[in-house]
Protein backbone atom coordinates (compact mmCIF):
# COMPACT_ATOMS: atom_id res chain seq x y z
CA UNK A 1 0.00 0.00 0.00
CA UNK A 2 1.30 3.80 -0.67
CA UNK A 3 1.45 6.05 1.98
CA UNK A 4 -1.85 6.90 3.22
CA UNK A 5 -2.54 10.83 4.07
CA UNK A 6 -6.14 11.62 6.34
CA UNK A 7 -7.70 14.66 5.07
CA UNK A 8 -10.63 16.28 6.08
CA UNK A 9 -13.73 15.61 4.03
CA UNK A 10 -15.63 18.74 2.14
CA UNK A 11 -19.18 19.29 0.69
CA UNK A 12 -17.43 17.67 -2.84
CA UNK A 13 -16.69 14.10 -1.48
CA UNK A 14 -20.67 13.74 -0.16
CA UNK A 15 -20.39 10.87 -3.24
CA UNK A 16 -17.48 8.95 -1.33
CA UNK A 17 -18.58 9.84 2.05
CA UNK A 18 -22.11 8.44 1.13
CA UNK A 19 -21.06 5.04 -0.47
CA UNK A 20 -18.35 4.27 2.40
CA UNK A 21 -20.91 4.73 5.05
CA UNK A 22 -23.39 2.32 3.09
CA UNK A 23 -20.16 0.05 3.23
CA UNK A 24 -20.95 -0.05 6.57
CA UNK A 25 -24.59 -0.39 6.76
CA UNK A 26 -23.75 -3.62 4.10
CA UNK A 27 -21.54 -4.93 6.57
CA UNK A 28 -23.77 -6.00 9.41
CA UNK A 29 -26.85 -8.09 7.28
CA UNK A 30 -28.28 -8.35 10.80
CA UNK A 31 -29.11 -4.40 10.81
CA UNK A 32 -30.64 -4.52 7.28
CA UNK A 33 -32.78 -7.64 7.98
CA UNK A 34 -34.32 -5.87 11.25
CA UNK A 35 -35.02 -2.29 9.78
CA UNK A 36 -35.41 -2.97 6.13
CA UNK A 37 -33.23 -1.75 3.11
CA UNK A 38 -35.39 0.65 2.00
CA UNK A 39 -35.72 1.93 5.46
CA UNK A 40 -32.18 2.30 5.80
CA UNK A 41 -32.04 4.13 2.20
CA UNK A 42 -34.61 6.69 2.76
CA UNK A 43 -32.39 7.39 6.05
CA UNK A 44 -29.13 8.01 4.30
CA UNK A 45 -30.85 10.28 1.58
CA UNK A 46 -32.41 12.18 4.46
CA UNK A 47 -28.73 11.95 6.42
CA UNK A 48 -26.86 13.21 3.26
CA UNK A 49 -29.20 15.59 1.69
CA UNK A 50 -28.33 18.06 4.82
CA UNK A 51 -24.81 16.53 5.72
CA UNK A 52 -22.04 19.49 6.30
CA UNK A 53 -18.59 19.53 7.77
CA UNK A 54 -19.62 21.43 10.84
CA UNK A 55 -22.51 18.71 11.64
CA UNK A 56 -20.50 15.96 10.79
CA UNK A 57 -16.93 15.89 10.78
CA UNK A 58 -15.43 13.12 7.97
CA UNK A 59 -12.17 12.27 7.08
CA UNK A 60 -10.94 10.66 4.03
CA UNK A 61 -7.87 8.07 3.28
CA UNK A 62 -6.01 9.26 0.21
CA UNK A 63 -2.77 8.70 -1.36
CA UNK A 64 -0.46 11.04 -2.94
CA UNK A 65 -2.09 10.81 -6.08
CA UNK A 66 -5.77 11.52 -4.45
CA UNK A 67 -7.07 8.46 -5.11
CA UNK A 68 -9.45 7.49 -2.02
CA UNK A 69 -8.95 4.77 0.03
CA UNK A 70 -11.60 5.07 2.72
CA UNK A 71 -13.92 7.50 4.87
CA UNK A 72 -15.22 7.86 8.65
CA UNK A 73 -17.67 9.67 9.40
CA UNK A 74 -18.40 11.30 12.85
CA UNK A 75 -21.65 12.29 14.36
CA UNK A 76 -22.35 13.78 17.99
CA UNK A 77 -23.38 10.54 19.82
CA UNK A 78 -25.32 12.75 22.77
CA UNK A 79 -26.80 15.46 20.66
CA UNK A 80 -28.37 17.20 23.57
CA UNK A 81 -24.57 18.32 24.34
CA UNK A 82 -22.61 20.72 22.96
CA UNK A 83 -19.45 20.68 22.57
CA UNK A 84 -19.57 16.96 22.07
CA UNK A 85 -18.91 14.69 25.00
CA UNK A 86 -18.72 11.70 22.76
CA UNK A 87 -18.56 11.09 18.81
CA UNK A 88 -20.28 7.92 17.36
CA UNK A 89 -18.69 7.12 13.87
CA UNK A 90 -18.93 5.16 10.67
CA UNK A 91 -16.41 3.51 8.31
CA UNK A 92 -15.81 2.41 5.34
CA UNK A 93 -13.10 1.22 3.34
CA UNK A 94 -13.02 0.48 -0.29
CA UNK A 95 -12.43 -3.44 -0.60
CA UNK A 96 -9.16 -3.71 -2.38
CA UNK A 97 -7.32 -1.13 0.74
CA UNK A 98 -9.28 -3.86 3.27
CA UNK A 99 -6.96 -5.16 6.10
CA UNK A 100 -3.94 -2.77 4.88
CA UNK A 101 -4.06 -0.57 7.72
CA UNK A 102 -6.04 2.28 6.48
CA UNK A 103 -9.42 1.69 8.99
CA UNK A 104 -6.51 2.18 11.68
CA UNK A 105 -5.03 5.24 10.55
CA UNK A 106 -8.69 6.84 9.86
CA UNK A 107 -10.03 5.81 13.82
CA UNK A 108 -6.67 7.22 14.97
CA UNK A 109 -7.42 10.62 13.43
CA UNK A 110 -10.88 10.57 14.34
CA UNK A 111 -9.44 9.83 18.34
CA UNK A 112 -7.12 12.40 18.00
CA UNK A 113 -9.67 15.11 16.58
CA UNK A 114 -12.37 13.48 19.12
CA UNK A 115 -9.83 14.67 21.90
CA UNK A 116 -9.02 18.26 20.13
CA UNK A 117 -12.95 18.86 20.53
CA UNK A 118 -12.96 17.81 24.27
CA UNK A 119 -14.77 15.03 23.80
CA UNK A 120 -14.87 12.25 26.15
CA UNK A 121 -15.30 8.66 24.21
CA UNK A 122 -15.83 7.62 20.58
CA UNK A 123 -18.42 5.02 20.14
CA UNK A 124 -19.37 3.32 17.02
CA UNK A 125 -22.32 0.07 16.34
CA UNK A 126 -20.42 -3.15 14.33
CA UNK A 127 -21.90 -6.33 13.59
CA UNK A 128 -20.47 -8.94 15.84
CA UNK A 129 -20.37 -11.09 12.64
CA UNK A 130 -18.01 -8.65 11.23
CA UNK A 131 -14.81 -10.41 12.91
CA UNK A 132 -12.12 -8.48 11.22
CA UNK A 133 -14.13 -5.27 12.39
CA UNK A 134 -14.62 -6.50 15.72
CA UNK A 135 -10.95 -7.36 15.89
CA UNK A 136 -9.59 -4.23 15.16
CA UNK A 137 -11.73 -2.16 17.49
CA UNK A 138 -10.88 -4.74 20.28
CA UNK A 139 -7.03 -4.38 19.44
CA UNK A 140 -7.29 -0.47 19.81
CA UNK A 141 -9.16 -0.39 23.16
CA UNK A 142 -12.54 -0.46 21.90
CA UNK A 143 -15.08 -2.57 24.51
CA UNK A 144 -18.45 -4.04 24.13
CA UNK A 145 -20.96 -1.78 26.24
CA UNK A 146 -24.47 -2.61 25.03
CA UNK A 147 -26.20 -3.86 22.19
CA UNK A 148 -28.42 -2.13 19.74
CA UNK A 149 -30.77 -5.19 17.68
CA UNK A 150 -28.24 -7.27 16.12
CA UNK A 151 -25.65 -4.72 16.79
CA UNK A 152 -23.46 -4.54 19.70
CA UNK A 153 -21.88 -0.92 20.35
CA UNK A 154 -18.28 -0.74 21.46
CA UNK A 155 -16.78 2.08 23.23
CA UNK A 156 -13.32 3.64 23.82
CA UNK A 157 -12.99 6.06 26.85
CA UNK A 158 -9.80 8.59 27.13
Amino acid sequence: MKTITIQQAGPGDITFLRAMNWEAVLASPGFIQEYGLEKLQQQEDNYWSSWTPENGPAFIAVDATGQQFGAITLKNHEPDYLPPRGWRFGIGIVEAARGQGVGRKLIEHSLDFARATGAHYLTLFVDPANHSAVYLYKKMGFQPTNRFGSLVEMRLEF
